[in-house]
């Protein structure tokens, strides 16, 4: 039933904004196939392997992520769905006191595997970013 799958594929975007925010690499990469296409910062990333070492390394190299994923228009057709998120993110560097606010979108491709929804493409697009100063509790 296609209400089923739409809210497979929502949680799937969850799971991996949820992921991102604790900063489990392997939860984050979790989501994609074994071959999937990650594009991102004009950077292009091939396989399952490839993406979770570029989360380590980015998402490893922030104090915190928080990243909220919600408007998502998903269109399911058999075993295939493609989806658009607005995706905002606020972190913080390691050693700074700003925070970063990420404004864009996610496009996605999803394919139904023996394991359930998987994303097979990402591609993150930018549309603003801003630094703020703020003031932590320690």
């Amino acid at each position: 039933m296609e209400t089923d799958d739409v809210v497979a594929i929502r949680m799937l975007a969850d799971r991996y904004s949820d992921a991102a925010n604790r900063a489990d690499f392997p939860a984050m990469a979790a989501v994609y196939t074994e071959d999937a296409e990650l594009i991102a910062f004009g950077n292009r990333f091939n396989g399952r392997a490839a993406i979770e070492k570029v989360f380590a390394e980015t998402v490893g190299a922030l104090e915190f992520v928080n990243q909220i994923c919600t408007a998502g228009v998903i269109e399911v057709k058999g075993d295939r769905a493609t989806a658009r998120w607005s995706v905002t993110e606020f972190v913080k560097r390691r050693g700074r006191d700003q925070i970063e606010i990420f404004i864009g979108t996610y496009e996605d491709e999803a394919v139904r595997t023996p394991q359930g929804w998987l994303f097979s493409r990402r591609v993150l697009s930018e549309r603003a970013k801003a630094r703020l100063d703020a003031q932590f509790k320690r």
